[in-house]
């Protein structure tokens, strides 16, 4: 097995492209400590990503291509990162009937959870527009239920040089999970759960 080291537990990431932030910017972006205390600017050759960032967006960028999307026009790609070091492609896939419509997030899950994995590290997700794509509450659902969301991290891609990191955690607080169906009386374990 391959072994991933998790970024350390610390509230945002930030990443700005191929360019240095001059005077202006980096005090623009040290404002906000103000309201993220948490919050820590890394530009391009500084910090040391212990996940290969780069490449997950790079592979949720291609997951995209994949994307069924006739009605909204709107395409998503997802790049799964297992702890095994796999990788497992998504995209979203439209229909008609809309409630059907299953997000890149969901289909890269899915796709890796019938392929036997359980356990996942972090997710990319890369959309149409220029913008921090976030993962629909569903989705969320979805990773709480296969996830550590104390450690699992979302990567919220608005260009292949431009992102944020998020925990699970930050994205889905209070959630509700399979502990808390553990103690109900004529409830069993999820079969297979590792």
């Amino acid at each position: 097995m391959k072994e991933i080291k998790l970024i350390p537990k610390i509230t945002h990431y930030c990443r700005f492209g191929g360019k240095p932030l001059n005077k202006i910017g980096k005090k623009c972006l040290k404002s906000w400590k103000i309201f993220f205390p948490d919050f820590k600017i890394i530009e391009r050759n500084e910090g040391n990503f212990d996940i290969n960032c780069c490449q997950y967006v790079k592979e949720a960028y291609e997951a995209k291509k994949q994307s069924y999307a006739p009605y909204s026009n709107f395409y998503v790609g997802a790049a799964l990162l297992t702890a095994e070091g796999n990788i497992y492609r998504g995209c979203n896939i439209e229909n008609a009937a809309y409630s059907p419509t299953n997000c890149a997030e969901r289909t890269a899950i899915f796709k890796a959870v019938s392929e036997g994995e359980r356990n996942f590290v972090a997710i990319a997700i890369a959309g149409s527009k220029e913008e921090y794509l976030a993962p629909c509450g569903v989705c969320r659902q979805v990773m709480q239920e296969f996830c550590n969301s104390e450690a699992f991290q979302i990567i919220l891609v608005k260009n292949r040089e431009d992102y944020v990191i998020y925990r699970l955690e930050e994205l889905l607080p209070g959630a509700f999970s399979k502990n808390m169906l553990s103690d109900l009386p004529g409830t069993k374990p999820a079969a297979n759960d590792s």
